[in-house]
């Protein structure tokens, strides 16, 4: 399972349960340059994932807008097209297998025209870090100590927000050699919620 489709298997999750939940108050919107940094990032990603090693020549793409990873088929599709590759599809399309380098540096300036929320990707904003901060701190790991997980080394607020994705500190990360059916249900206890921080509210 990708990274992106984990995260919404667990936004479907928590939406469905009980337990410690996030209160989503208001929160800094991204400054100019937060979000230029932010989207670089999931471009940063999105050329790695490609194939493309970090120094070889990317072109400038103007960003058009976020996509909910439910879009990406059909925006993505439809992009492709636009650029000549009649018929293409997401699903038959495998960076690993061989595609040439001109239709992969096409589906790079596609997907950052359109990237998915970097929300999805565990990239925040200083602002979004700290609100899933409080939530860990004041909700979910008592949550975790009630229902028996032993939880050590929390971090303070300043070395969690300015941790770096993809090593920011979680809660659940020193259990996970815990048996997945008594982790499972532990979740259903304590279900992480901070997964819908700085996604955009419908």
């Amino acid at each position: 399972m990708s990274r992106i489709a984990a995260a919404v298997a667990v936004l479907i999750a928590a939406g469905a349960l009980g337990g410690c939940s996030v209160e989503r108050g208001p929160i800094a919107e991204p400054t100019p340059t937060e979000l230029e940094a932010i989207t670089r990032q999931v471009n940063d990603l999105q050329w790695q994932n490609l194939q493309f090693s970090p120094d070889s020549p990317r072109p400038t793409v103007e960003f058009s807008r976020f996509i909910q990873p439910d879009e990406t088929d059909e925006v993505y599709t439809a992009c492709m097209e636009d650029a000549g590759y009649v018929g293409w599809e997401q699903a038959n399309f495998n960076s690993l297998g061989g595609p040439p380098a001109a239709e992969r540096l096409d589906l790079y300036v596609c997907v950052s025209r359109f990237p998915v929320h970097p929300a999805y990707y565990g990239i925040h904003t200083a602002a979004q870090l700290d609100a899933i901060y409080d939530f860990y701190r004041d909700s979910l790991v008592p949550c975790l100590r009630g229902a028996g997980l032993d939880i050590t080394g929390v971090p303070t607020r300043d070395e969690f927000v300015k941790s770096e994705f993809p090593f920011a500190w979680n809660p659940y990360a020193q259990n996970f050699d815990i048996p997945d059916k008594v982790l499972s249900g532990v979740y259903a206890q304590c279900p992480d919620f901070s997964y819908v921080i700085g996604l955009p509210v419908e």
